[in-house]
């Protein structure tokens, strides 16, 4: 699901919460050693996503934030700003020479700042993997 947020209003931030949960407490963020990304420039998006990719040849940023359900991924175009909301159980990562975050049928391949949020992508895999577990189908 992807919201513009250029004008976050009560209604938006309450729909965020009821689907990826929550935003992390200042102390629990502090025990996780952050929930957010460092940007990083996204290189390529999927077909369905063009609407959100930048016109004219500037470089366009996106940032991770981490919830107790699923990640923000934030992407902001030109002045307007969205929000892609990726539970965990439909979130997939691939770390190849990129960054690429897939869901949804949806994708973002990310270049530059991948290497300075390798800790970060460890930390979002770990609470995925957990968060998977908690909430493991029985057979």
């Amino acid at each position: 699901m992807i919201l513009e947020t250029t004008y976050e209003t009560k209604e938006i931030r309450r729909e965020i919460n009821a689907f990826i949960g929550n935003p992390f407490s200042l102390m629990e963020a502090i025990k996780l050693r952050g929930i957010g990304s460092k940007r990083m420039v996204a290189r390529e998006f999927s077909p369905n996503m063009t609407n959100y990719k930048q016109t004219n040849n500037d470089r366009q940023f996106i940032n991770i934030e981490l919830r107790s359900r699923g990640v923000i991924v934030y992407i902001r175009k030109n002045y307007r700003h969205f929000a892609w909301l990726v539970p965990y159980h439909q979130l997939a990562i691939y770390k190849t020479d990129s960054l690429n975050i897939h869901a949804q049928g949806k994708y973002i391949k990310t270049t530059d700042g991948f290497a300075n949020n390798m800790k970060f992508v460890e930390k979002m895999l770990d609470m995925r993997l957990a968060y998977m577990k908690d909430h493991e189908l029985p057979f």
